[in-house]
């Protein structure tokens, strides 16, 4: 049975700037990897970062847009939960 490749250069569905945390941008599925890998053991193994690994790895293999956008989905909520990411963006109607 051949191993399914990992392609960890795909890009997030948007890029993350959190304005604190361990990195000052996020592009692609090896960025957020490699951040979650360098968290200490008691914040890697919360239950919420424990489901963007999940779902990072899931869009690495299969690089659906739909596995993508849930990673990044997942990311963003799990950054404004460490309060390194502000709150969604409002869109205000300027008439």
């Amino acid at each position: 049975m051949a191993r399914q490749r990992l392609n960890w250069n795909r890009r997030l569905a948007r890029p993350l700037r959190p304005a604190r945390g361990p990195v000052a941008c996020l592009i692609t599925l090896r960025d957020a990897a490699w951040m979650i890998l360098e968290f200490p053991t008691f914040r890697e193994r919360r239950e919420e970062w424990l489901r963007v690994s999940e779902l990072v790895h899931a869009a690495a293999r299969s690089g659906g847009e739909a596995a993508i956008e849930a990673a990044t989905c997942e990311l963003e909520r799990a950054l404004r939960s460490e309060g390194w990411l502000g709150a969604a963006p409002r869109r205000d109607r300027v008439d």
